[in-house]
């Protein structure tokens, strides 16, 4: 018997999420035929969140009524550029990072083993915020962004240094945040980065881990106590604007992978779906990543597909 990693004392459920459900349905809502693809797997069209045996039903309830109230302020677009949050919507999205911690921890021991002690001490801190103990998160913040076109820009300037490699972001910048989800553990052994990192169709959150260069952060970083969103245009870390861009050319190089059948079953059903495809946001992020690289954008894609 498993149990609940958040209690201790509970059998864990199955079928606990590790995204809240809702938060894959919006970007399902969102796509041209109701179909998204994870990185791990191009052939795999995703239809749910990851689940595992994670929380107790009493847990997975707590959590829930968090996931409700943020549902319903997405829902309302009230989360947005410039916009009030408050202490309650801090506390779901550190619900998703300490999710994400617990799940992945045994990947970073097994891969990353010196930056264990950092993300053990991080699922601590969030846990006890969570329940109380503490009012501040410490040396383990949460930021939050939105994606958009202003950020994938500056994405691709970050990617276009030398210190980066000097090739830019991949050419489907704007597609890769628009269709492709992330929910894993980000470690730069070289540098000494590692983040926490959840990423859907149109957001993103980070929890720190370890971050040695935190410049631009106080520009996304949330209070625990509530406050403002970030405004449009507002600047990047550089450790997301690097994380970003190199899953962009992840996304790229497992495009390579999707295999002729799918890639000739992505097209019928595109043509099938021509009405909603005009002015879909999958089209859109095409013009804008069209905008941004010119010829070059026209890159072929396992776009999402109609089951």
């Amino acid at each position: 018997m498993t149990l609940c990693a958040y209690c201790g004392q509970n059998p864990a459920i199955l079928n606990s999420h590790i995204l809240p459900r809702w938060t894959i349905r919006d970007s399902l809502d969102k796509s041209v035929t109701g179909k998204l693809r994870p990185t791990d797997n191009i052939n795999r069209r995703l239809q749910d969140a990851e689940k595992c045996e994670l929380l107790c039903r009493d847990c997975e309830e707590r959590f829930s009524k968090l996931e409700g109230t943020a549902a319903k302020q997405f829902k309302a677009g009230a989360i947005t550029h410039g916009a009030a949050y408050d202490a309650d919507f801090v506390r779901f999205l550190v619900s998703i990072l300490w999710r994400i911690a617990v799940v992945r921890a045994d990947e970073v021991q097994a891969g990353h083993a010196r930056f264990t002690p950092a993300l053990t001490e991080a699922i601590a801190a969030w846990k006890d915020y969570l329940e109380g103990k503490y009012s501040d998160l410490g040396a383990h913040p949460v930021w939050f962004t939105i994606l958009n076109p202003d950020v994938a820009r500056q994405v691709h300037a970050a990617m276009q240094t030398p210190a980066a490699g000097g090739r830019g972001a991949a050419p489907i910048i704007n597609r890769y945040f628009a269709n492709w989800l992330g929910c894993e553990v980000v470690v730069y052994e070289t540098h000494g980065f590692a983040i926490v990192w959840a990423k859907t169709g149109s957001w993103l959150i980070a929890g720190v881990v370890t971050v040695p260069d935190m410049r631009a952060s106080p520009a996304v970083q949330l209070s625990p106590a509530g406050g403002v969103f970030p405004s449009i245009g507002h600047a990047m870390p550089p450790i997301l604007l690097a994380t970003l861009g190199h899953q962009s050319w992840e996304c790229l190089k497992v495009a390579d992978q999707m295999s002729p059948a799918q890639r000739q079953k992505i097209n019928a059903d595109f043509k099938k779906n021509a009405a909603k495809v005009s002015g879909s946001v999958q089209t859109q992020a095409l013009r804008e990543d069209i905008t941004m690289f010119g010829e070059s954008a026209w890159v072929e894609l396992p776009e999402p597909e109609k089951a």
